[in-house]
């Protein structure tokens, strides 16, 4: 009974020995992975919204893989906090290696502006990241802080000119008029329009509409 207690003692101390000094290997070993912002991108923009796209590059310079344990991650357009997507927990960030870590957002501006064509008339909105990562390693969970600020384009109402008329189609009942529109876009990336549509007046009087159909 006696030698089979001090035998359980010596692996107890030995596997206790072995413990630490695979944690201190492993705190020599290691390097803390690192979070940099990488770029921010437009897409989808219309007169009811905007894509907003934003990026951080996290490098894992060890020989292991690390998995995204956790997301902080909060997102403001002047001061108010809008909807944003981050990158699901388990993701995997490969050895020896970098990972872009994409955080879409789905900006609508009724959101953050009462008027939208108030909103519209500002040349640049001005946003706000922040929040922090929670990344798994071998020393436990290591946290990184998200942290970015800046302006982004808002969207601006096209330039839309009318040409000299022509009469078509003159008949009993009435004539076609035809308006030539020159539609310009102010903004830095394709914006749609769907058409444009009114009334034509002569006199003060009503006496038809226009619409371009779809302008795709």
């Amino acid at each position: 009974m006696r030698r089979a207690f001090l035998a359980c003692g010596v692996v107890v101390m030995l596997t206790a020995s072995g413990c630490a000094f695979l944690r201190q290997f492993l705190s020599t070993a290691f390097q803390a992975p690192t979070l940099a912002f990488k770029s921010v991108a437009l897409r989808d923009a219309s007169f009811e919204g905007i894509g907003v796209d934003l990026t951080w590059l996290l490098n894992n310079p060890n020989s292991v893989g690390l998995n995204l344990a956790e997301v902080d991650y909060a997102f403001f357009v002047d001061d108010k906090q809008v909807v944003a997507g981050s990158p699901p927990r388990g993701f995997q960030v490969a050895a020896n290696g970098q990972s872009d870590l994409l955080f879409p957002v789905g900006l609508k501006f009724a959101d953050v502006a009462q008027v939208v064509q108030t909103f519209l008339t500002k040349d640049t909105a001005h946003y706000k990241a922040q929040g922090h990562l929670g990344i798994d390693t071998p020393l436990g969970l290591i946290k990184l802080p998200l942290e970015k600020d800046g302006d982004f384009e808002v969207p601006k109402l096209p330039t839309v000119r009318f040409e000299n008329p022509k009469v078509t189609n003159v008949g009993i009942q009435g004539a076609t008029i035809e308006f030539p529109l020159s539609v310009g876009n102010r903004n830095s990336y394709p914006l749609p329009i769907a058409g444009i549509a009114g009334g034509l007046s002569i006199a003060g009087s009503q006496v038809g509409t226009l619409s371009t159909g779809n302008l795709g």
